[in-house]
């Protein structure tokens, strides 16, 4: 009888090893899948945190850029010409600025001021070096966008393109600017509050 016993315990004993041995990696698995989807959560809580902090370091770059009351703009063709100069273009390729009054900006206190400008004729190159001039020394304005026209070649144009000085590529450039300012209260009697 204690040998029918023993052999009755060994055999037990040698299930629970064997259903254990089984089992083993199947928590092992389980154990790895949460692990995996813990990572994936901490993976999408980095991309939202890094999401976050682009939008606000966007946002601060943009409140950089807002200026406290309205810009004074009679000096804003010179500005223009000034700009274009320090990048050894000649001021008189300016041949259109069109300036829109301050419109209010929907729910806030800030007031955008748009303005429309054309140069040309002038190569893509020298355009760039300008509008980087211009972001640089003006940073309250904000280049919105760019619109390149080619100019198309006259026949004698076509003839004079073999010499290699002659001009080649050019573009009027039609540009948008835009400003952002806190709008200005005036009282009754006109002078800003």
């Amino acid at each position: 009888m204690t040998l029918k016993l023993q052999s009755s315990n060994t055999r037990a004993l040698l299930a629970v090893a064997l259903t254990l041995a089984i089992l083993a990696p199947v928590f092992a698995s389980s154990r790895a899948a949460r692990s995996l989807a813990a990572v994936d959560r901490a993976q999408s809580n980095l991309d939202a945190t890094a999401s976050i902090a682009a939008k606000l370091t966007e946002l601060q770059r943009q409140s950089a850029a807002v200026g406290d009351r309205p810009s004074p703009e009679p000096d804003l063709v010179a500005r223009l010409h000034h700009a274009l100069h320090l990048t050894g273009i000649s001021p008189g390729r300016l041949t259109r600025v069109s300036m829109q009054a301050s419109q209010a900006i929907r729910g806030s206190e800030l007031k955008k001021q748009v303005v429309a400008i054309t140069i040309g004729p002038i190569r893509a190159p020298d355009l760039a070096r300008c509008l980087n001039q211009w972001s640089q020394s003006e940073p309250l304005w904000t280049i919105r966008s760019v619109r390149l026209d080619r100019i198309v070649e006259t026949r004698s144009r076509q003839r004079s393109a073999r010499n290699p000085s002659a001009p080649a590529d050019e573009y009027n450039a039609s540009i948008t600017l835009e400003r952002i300012h806190l709008a200005m209260n005036t009282n009754p009697q006109g002078s800003p509050s």
